[in-house]
């Protein structure tokens, strides 16, 4: 099949841990589905949903630091509504010098991606990312593969396709009732690390023009 490959680099990414709320935001080691669709969101200026395409990635960095980031607290007023009560300072974890390689199996994306409305971001507003690579691939699906810096949908109770961390995350959010986002399709993800391994797994392709670079394509839930 026919996919937009795209590689983007930055200075600096952060994917905060959704559950650590207080002390030092640690960031996950690869960005969730949710953060590329909402990156995809912002070069559209249209929201992006799972329908509208599927998707693979390998993510890779150089380091790790902690940035000092100044935050608003929210307040619950009275009459039911938030808002701002005061600002703090706190750290939070970022990866330095960052790569990920995307592609999409919706070729009407290679347009959004190489005239973005807005700015790509690989997490927060700060970490600007560059459009290094753009095209139009051939992917061949295979059986197995040599994968690192992505994420595999598993369920707990069964042996494991690789090692990596384990992280409970929502597919996607929906921004349909105003500020409040809220997840959808929790699930249970294996985050590959930096190290390729070699693993079998559904959904595996290849582009023959990269070398054979293997990718797993997201199967939405």
């Amino acid at each position: 099949m026919k996919v937009v490959y795209a590689r983007l680099t930055g200075i600096s990414a952060s994917f905060r841990i959704a559950y650590t709320i207080s002390g030092d935001q640690l960031s996950l080691t690869v960005p969730p589905y949710s953060t590329i669709l909402g990156m995809l969101t912002f070069a559209k200026d249209q929201e992006v949903r799972p329908e509208h395409t599927r998707l693979g990635f390998r993510y890779t960095y150089q380091g790790t630091a902690r940035d000092l980031e100044k935050f608003h607290r929210w307040e619950r007023k009275d009459n039911g509504q938030y808002g701002y009560n005061r600002t703090a300072v706190r750290k939070r974890e970022m990866h330095l010098f960052p790569e990920l390689e995307l592609i999409l199996t919706n070729v009407e994306f290679e347009d959004v991606i190489d005239r973005p409305r807005r700015t790509l971001y690989l997490g927060r507003s700060q970490d600007i990312a560059a459009v290094e690579e753009l095209k139009i691939l051939e992917a061949v699906p295979v059986e197995k593969g040599r994968l690192h810096g992505t994420l595999l949908p598993i369920e707990l109770g069964k042996p494991l396709p690789a090692n990596g961390m384990i992280y409970n995350l929502p597919e996607c959010f929906d921004y349909q009732e105003g500020r409040v986002r809220r997840p959808q399709n929790m699930r249970t993800f294996l985050a590959l690390p930096q190290e390729e391994q070699e693993i079998e797994f559904p959904n595996l392709y290849c582009l023959p023009d990269l070398n054979h670079r293997v990718f797993y394509v997201h199967e939405w839930k």
